[in-house]
């Protein structure tokens, strides 16, 4: 009778054993290796960071959270600040200013104030006001960046320009201009033609020709671009491109690319994979899942490299890193007592 019930302690013993934390981002057999954010490596348990309160921190600083001191991959251990000039304080960022009466921590400026001294105390202002004694102000006219006063544009906003202290309208599809009938940059897909923002009009398919691509308007002729534009004339110019990857040359020496089968990262044919997207390998020319929670592998059954939180067992498997080495000997202990119970029930 005692042994059978030193053998039901054992039992409740082996259950009990710890398994890995479920804060792992990578993990062996046997302990966390690096962290999920906000976590840090505490021996080889990942275990949630506490960084330093505001009232370490005080007054014109703020506690970074823990996200920000242990970011995600984090594989050492992790310790908070004690003081206000330690990692985990930081000081007010643009758009707050110390907070009154020496109390801890930041306070938010005015809307309207890029960086302020007080709730009072405007310094800088933000895109469209001007600073009008120590308040940030709207400028007055429509399209307005920046202003000197509430009728004086200095600054306007994309595809205007200042005349007589308003902002007007340049040309359509013109960036930047010094006048209605001068383009200086033109938006995406243009470019400056005597003055003008042009569509452009890239190399065709037959130009390029077989194994190549032409790149689109947007491409050719990027947001602001300020120079004119005239299309490639060969298959090797700057129009033609290679086929990307996840494409291959046409069949029949045609004109452009094919894309490859859906799960091929590169191909030589619509029947012939020769590199696959994470999760999957080749097999026999074509690209198969791997198994489950694997980010590459040799076979379905051969992990070489696992997913975030999974690690790779000694079956070349990948095991979630929250039923690890703890997990195992539980296991391991629970056959060990049984087997030891049907021997003495015998």
């Amino acid at each position: 009778m005692m042994l059978k019930l030193l053998v039901t302690m054992a039992l409740i013993s082996a259950a009990s054993v710890a398994g890995k934390s479920d804060d792992a981002t990578t993990c062996s057999a046997s302990a966390d290796l690096s962290c999920d954010a906000g976590f840090s490596l505490e021996g080889s348990t990942c275990t949630a960071c506490v960084p330093a309160t505001a009232s370490v921190c005080g007054n014109g600083k703020t506690a970074r959270t823990a996200t920000q001191v242990c970011p995600a991959g984090t594989a050492v251990a992790y310790t908070a600040s004690t003081a206000a000039s330690g990692s985990d304080c930081v000081d007010c960022a643009a758009g707050k200013f110390a907070a009154a009466d020496s109390a801890n921590g930041c306070t938010d400026c005015r809307d309207d104030a890029e960086t302020c001294t007080s709730l009072t105390e405007d310094s800088t202002c933000n895109i469209g006001f001007f600073l009008d004694g120590n308040a940030c102000t709207a400028c007055g006219n429509a399209n307005t960046a920046a202003c000197s006063s509430n009728s004086v544009s200095t600054e306007c906003n994309a595809g205007y320009f200042v005349a007589s202290n308003a902002c007007t309208a340049c040309d359509t599809n013109t960036a930047t201009c010094s006048d209605p009938t001068t383009a200086l940059t033109c938006n995406e897909g243009y470019s400056p033609q005597s003055n003008t923002c042009t569509l452009c009009v890239p190399a065709s398919a037959s130009t390029c020709g077989n194994g190549k691509a032409p790149v689109t308007a947007a491409q050719a002729c990027l947001a602001g671009r300020s120079t004119s534009y005239t299309a490639s004339i060969a298959a090797s110019g700057s129009d033609c491109v290679t086929c990307a990857a996840g494409k291959f040359a046409a069949a029949d020496n045609a004109n452009g690319c094919t894309d490859c089968r859906e799960n091929a990262e590169t191909c030589s044919s619509s029947t012939v994979d020769t590199a696959c997207s994470a999760g999957y390998f080749v097999d026999s020319d074509v690209c198969t899942a791997c198994a489950a929670n694997t980010a590459a592998c040799t076979s379905a059954t051969v992990a070489t490299t696992c997913n975030a939180g999974f690690y790779k067992s000694s079956a070349n498997e990948c095991t979630n890193c929250d039923v690890s080495a703890g997990s195992a000997l539980q296991i391991s202990a629970l056959l060990s007592a049984a087997t030891l119970l049907v021997a003495l029930c015998q």
